[in-house]
């Protein structure tokens, strides 16, 4: 995946950049349209505030999550398993160079699980990102080959984003025959992800795995305090919105 425009875009209107700047306008704006300046920073606040506590981030992530329940049993027509690239990290010491980011680890995980259940082959999904010379797909089959001792019969290593991750693995699997797969990856991804294989016409199982588990409510007053976690969390479901909308006026 590539930098662009949008991605900068979409860092300074998430939070916490983009109730931070309304903030910041109001504050510069307040001498001169004080009404205007003090309306700006206080819907920051709010924003920032609401964005940040458990109660609202864990029910914003929940409609995501919540229309893709956890698989039961894999389907009998299925004929490979889909993994969508969950990020890497770069030039790390502890591994001497760039490594998958905690999203794909929990991915592979599960898609190794799943392997072992069904015997299906794998496909895994992830292009080359700016600042490395070796593709996420190629980095995650070195883990699932090496740590979970799971063989990786196809990569697909020339996607920007998760519409290009299904969409060339679409033409993948048509080339192999394969019409239906059982896809992996996140349960607040699986939305996004599921509308890219509708559009491109492949029969796609979810196979969501990492949940977010627990209701905030039973956290006592913590669920009402602004947390670091929830602003994350916040933040990943207004990605997934914003990508989603995205690839509607894009693709």
């Amino acid at each position: 995946m590539q930098f662009t425009v949008t991605h900068l875009i979409e860092s300074i209107i998430s939070p916490p950049a983009g109730p931070l700047f309304l903030i910041v306008i109001g504050v510069f704006l307040i001498r001169k349209l004080p009404k205007l300046g003090y309306s700006l920073s206080v819907a920051g606040l709010a924003v920032l505030f609401l964005a940040s506590i458990p109660v609202i981030s864990y029910a914003l992530v929940d409609s995501l999550e919540s229309g893709y329940p956890p698989l039961q049993k894999a389907p009998s027509t299925a004929q490979a398993i889909v993994v969508v690239g969950g990020g890497q990290n770069y030039n790390r010491p502890d591994f001497n160079g760039d490594t998958i980011s905690g999203y794909g680890l929990e991915r592979l995980r599960y898609a190794a699980h799943l392997h072992e259940m069904t015997g299906l082959p794998l496909l895994i999904s992830g292009g080359t990102r700016l600042h490395s010379e070796v593709s996420e797909a190629a980095l995650m089959k070195d883990v699932l080959e090496k740590e979970f001792k799971v063989e990786v019969k196809w990569l697909e290593e020339t996607s920007n984003n998760t519409y290009e991750n299904v969409q060339h693995m679409a033409t993948m699997l048509e080339r192999y025959g394969i019409s239906s797969v059982v896809v992996v990856t996140h349960a607040w991804h699986m939305p996004r992800t599921m509308w890219a294989f509708n559009e491109v016409g492949i029969q796609a199982t979810p196979a969501p795995t990492a949940f977010n588990e627990g209701n905030p409510i039973e956290m006592g007053i913590n669920a009402f305090l602004p947390q670091a976690n929830a602003l994350m969390v916040t933040r990943v479901v207004f990605h997934e919105v914003m990508g989603r909308l995205w690839y509607q006026i894009r693709y």
